[in-house]
């Protein structure tokens, strides 16, 4: 990977080099904080209370490495551990685009730092096309390559529009649908949830509300860190240099 990144970035120096147009190679840093009621993934709650989650990106050439985590302020009825970290995902992405299509390939780092839970890691691809200037239909996947459930695939068919109201004002509708195929592991496969949220964008702020339901309760049953939050509300703050 890190070849592949000086390859690319060695590609775009020579392009500046020649005069092309090469300010998609500028080095950018962007960052933010959201707090959210719960924390709400792949349909199955970590946290039903208040929980703060601070992220950083910097981006170079068609590369961007990120930092998430989760930080929480409530202890879940007892089942984790009050006003501490639980979670921290450290990606690193490659995007592409070809016409109206983009690709984004991505290995991921997920690290438990107060938890006896093995740490895992995964490699994502992310297909999406453009349908006009306002539509994006796309798919997400994952493979789990290390940790407690390894050789875990995991896929996410999505849908987004967008509203442009002002240059500073906009809306973004979501739709996606979330299935596991678990292999190796005795849980079973199927579509685990859907989610349907709506995102308001006001310069450096964010408001968002989604609903979370369930596809199948064989696959994602009732319960703590199963099935147990339906509505996920969050507002954020962000910059972008």
């Amino acid at each position: 990977m890190l070849v592949m990144a000086a390859t690319v970035c060695a590609a775009a120096i020579a392009q500046q080099e020649n005069g092309t147009e090469a300010s998609e190679w500028t080095p950018g840093l962007s960052g933010g904080v959201d707090v959210a009621n719960s924390y709400v993934f792949k349909g199955m709650t970590y946290n039903d209370g208040l929980v703060i989650q601070p992220w950083g990106s910097l981006s170079l050439c068609a590369f961007d490495l990120t930092v998430w985590a989760n930080y929480d302020a409530d202890d879940y009825n007892g089942n984790i551990k009050k006003n501490e970290t639980s979670e921290v995902d450290i990606r690193l992405t490659y995007t592409f685009d070809i016409g109206a299509v983009r690709t984004v390939a991505g290995y991921v780092f997920w690290i438990y730092p107060n938890s006896s839970l093995q740490d895992d890691q995964l490699a994502t691809v992310d297909f999406s096309c453009a349908l006009g200037e306002a539509a994006r239909l796309g798919l997400y996947a994952e493979y789990m390559t290390a940790g407690t459930i390894e050789q875990t695939w995991y896929a996410k068919p999505y849908a987004t529009y967008t509203v442009e109201m002002t240059e500073d004002l906009s809306f973004e509708l979501l739709g996606q649908l979330g299935y596991t195929d678990n292999q190796a592991h005795e849980m079973a496969d199927g579509w685990m949830h859907y989610d349907l949220k709506t995102t308001a964008y006001y310069k450096l702020f964010s408001l968002s509300a989604a609903y979370v339901g369930r596809l199948d309760s064989d696959v994602l049953p009732n319960g703590e860190f199963f099935y147990d939050t339906e509505w996920l509300f969050t507002a954020g703050v962000s910059f972008d240099y």
